[in-house]
């Protein structure tokens, strides 16, 4: 990796701009083998929305984002969950860098981060027909601990495992 690489935690709602917009890309690309069009659409409205993710990081999420070379490639999102534990709620990168580090490192941030704010677990949902993303956490120790399908209104779930990772 001889690029110049960043990951920037943003912490005014109109940073969070560059989130929206490489989201628009990073969806449809990640799940539209996973879900339809329809169901891509409404969970970028129900997530995305300026309004949502201004409430979010008043209310202590955090965000990050990773550039490279001064692009936005990636993004993530967390959040304290309950007593010890933190969520990583977002990790998403653009698939011209998947299987580059650049997802790891993501990670790896988040992990330090919630380490130093006293979190001993960092828990994550995936979508069970994500292999892809599933393989890729079990490989930086992350372990399935729970299935659940969360009802998130318009007629759809989403249907994930619960992963946890020991920090």
């Amino acid at each position: 990796m001889s690029e110049n690489v960043t990951i920037t935690e943003l912490l005014k709602p109109e940073e969070l701009v560059e989130i929206r917009q490489i989201a628009a890309v990073i969806w449809p690309e990640t799940f539209r083998t996973i879900l339809s069009g329809e169901q891509i659409a409404y969970m970028i409205k129900m997530m995305y929305d300026p309004s949502v993710m201004e409430r979010e990081l008043a209310d202590g999420f955090h965000f990050a984002l990773l550039r490279i070379d001064g692009v936005a490639a990636g993004y993530c999102s967390w959040s304290a969950y309950r007593p010890g534990a933190a969520k990583l709620h977002k990790v998403y990168l653009l698939s011209n860098y998947h299987f580059r580090g650049y997802g790891r490192m993501m990670i790896e941030y988040v992990a330090s981060r919630c380490r130093r704010d006293g979190f001993c677990e960092l828990y994550l949902n995936v979508n069970k027909r994500n292999l892809t993303a599933q393989a890729a956490y079990r490989r930086r120790g992350f372990e399935a601990v729970e299935a659940v399908s969360i009802n998130i209104g318009n007629g759809y779930v989403m249907d994930d495992f619960v992963m946890r990772l020991a920090l």
